[in-house]
């Protein structure tokens, strides 16, 4: 079938979408009908709508002048819970919420969110509209109050209570199918209290603006997603209410890769680099268990320098219909410096860790997959680690 054969369509048949409204799938079209599309424009259409993530089967298919759009929904309304263990009880992390993956049929989330992270607590209330529309921008907003109590290799450590707000617009595509660019701000107040082994760092409010680049060329699928997608993210703020404003810039690069070696193996990556700036220890970068190498411990490595990687291999097996267990052999590599109390250079370091993993995926369920790691801890101290969650690790 040529690549750049294009035929008429008159009108768009969609069938399996009890929930989701059939605009929701229409203004994924590059031009609405009646008008002709290329088989490059359907095959960009058929992977827009998987990347919804709310269809565990989608198949697009011409029949004359009609275009066939099958879907089979997911549950959508979904608990999230998440467990990962530490050196001490005080250490470990929970999460409990719940996430709506298609709120009012739109293919939008909405999520509500309580967690344990820090020594401290924490919940979050965000709105996220999904980014694959031709023609309209896509908003995401959040809201979050927290405590943690912040901790350095020297001993010293203070309690930060923080309340945040951030808002962000996503463009549709951009000069190419795949590009698209992120414009936001954001807004926190942070109380500093309890101070230990060092002067009280100042509270002050933080203000800054984010603009992100993506190239998005990655399909999403239960078993074997596919392609590379790659994100560059830039933030501009201060720190206001201390004696001078402080800097408060950050870049990050991450890349996604992800390989199908048959019909349910996967080879899949992700790279993360990222720079900050240094004065105020209270901005720094959180390596850990949760974002970085599993096994390392969390709220401990606080970084103005980081760069780490993640590598699975993963393998599933059918159970029965719309369920599959998978098996997961993993690396995480990683290598810093980190940021003290002063807000200065601090020690450098790596980490590294290997570990098996398996997950039960319930595909009628949007986004959820019953994880289990177990991994040893070889760099920078050797231990065992074992982490719970409801979603792939990455």
């Amino acid at each position: 079938m040529p690549a750049d054969r294009a035929t008429q369509i008159e009108v768009v048949s969609v069938s399996g979408n009890t929930r989701t409204r059939r605009d929701t799938l229409l203004e994924l079209l590059p031009r609405q009908p009646p008008a002709r599309f290329s088989d490059a424009e359907l095959a960009e259409f058929e992977r827009r709508v998987a990347n919804l993530a709310i269809f565990d089967r989608v198949v697009v298919e011409r029949s004359g002048a009609t275009l066939k759009v099958a879907v089979r929904e997911k549950w959508t309304l979904i608990p999230n819970f998440e467990f990962a263990t530490s050196r001490t009880l005080a250490d470990s992390y929970a999460l409990a919420g719940v996430t709506e993956y298609n709120a009012f049929g739109t293919g939008n989330q909405l999520a509500l969110q309580a967690y344990r992270e820090q020594r401290g607590w924490g919940a979050m209330i965000a709105f996220t509209e999904h980014p694959y529309r031709r023609e309209r921008w896509a908003l995401d907003v959040a809201g979050s109050a927290a405590t943690a109590r912040v901790r350095f290799d020297d001993g010293s450590s203070w309690l930060s209570t923080q309340l945040g707000a951030l808002a962000g617009f996503t463009s549709p595509p951009w000069l190419s199918d795949h590009l698209s660019y992120r414009a936001g701000g954001y807004y926190s107040r942070e109380l500093i209290s309890d101070s230990v082994g060092n002067e009280l760092p100042p509270s002050s409010h933080a203000l800054g603006t984010a603009l992100a680049f993506t190239w998005d060329d990655y399909r999403w699928a239960d078993f074997t997603p596919r392609g590379v997608r790659a994100d560059l993210n830039l933030s501009v703020g201060a720190f206001l209410g201390t004696q001078l404003p402080q800097a408060r810039h950050l870049a990050q690069f991450e890349l996604i890769w992800a390989q199908p070696l048959g019909r349910r193996a996967v080879l899949t990556a992700r790279a993360v680099g990222a720079v900050s700036t240094r004065g105020n220890a209270g901005f720094s970068q959180l390596l850990g268990s949760l974002m970085g190498v599993r096994g390392l411990e969390d709220g401990l490595f606080r970084n103005w320098l980081q760069t780490f990687g993640n590598f699975e291999l993963r393998q599933a097996l059918p159970l029965a219909e719309r369920w599959a267990l998978q098996g997961v052999l993993f690396s995480d590599l990683a290598a810093f410096e980190q940021i003290d109390a002063s807000g200065a250079r601090g020690r450098p370091g790596s980490a590294c860790s290997v570990g098996v993993g398996a997950r039960v995926i319930p595909t009628w369920l949007a986004n959820v997959v019953l994880r289990l790691d177990l991994a040893r801890l070889l760099s920078p101290s050797q231990t065992w680690f074992l982490q719970f969650g409801l979603n792939q690790y990455f």
